[in-house]
């Protein structure tokens, strides 16, 4: 990892995916859900000393240097926004290519559906400040 940071490497922090069906069934709960997320980044970013005594309790490690160094990787890094960085998706899908050529031919937006992402941030959540 100190590696990848210090080249600092376009990456995908993670994802968050489910199925189209789910999508269409539970969308209400999905946009909940995601808005509880996005508050959870926003909370990570503006409290750091409460995020290390979080960190510190789930990872069971009580060395609050690494932690620190788990948090200044993951706050750095994670977008409350959560809409997925093109130039991350291409450098997996061009990884991906190397097994799977038909990887190449994938658009960066082809498996994206981003209408939760859309509607929230149009809704005017992701301007609203968080209560600590």
């Amino acid at each position: 990892m100190r590696i990848l940071a210090k080249i600092d490497v376009a990456n995908v922090g993670g994802g968050l995916n489910t199925s189209t069906a789910v999508l269409q069934k539970s969308r209400s709960q999905l946009l909940r859900f995601l808005r509880g997320y996005m508050e959870a980044i926003q909370y990570l970013q503006n409290n750091k000393d409460e995020s290390l005594k979080i960190f510190s309790k789930y990872v069971r490690n009580p060395d609050l240097g690494i932690m620190a160094y788990l948090y200044d990787e993951i706050s750095s890094r994670v977008e409350r926004g959560l809409r997925p960085q093109a130039d991350a998706v291409r450098a997996l899908l061009d990884l991906a290519a190397l097994d799977f050529p038909q990887a190449k031919r994938l658009s960066e937006k082809d498996n994206w559906d981003l209408s939760l992402i859309d509607e929230i941030s149009k809704s005017g959540f992701l301007d609203q400040p968080i209560e600590s």
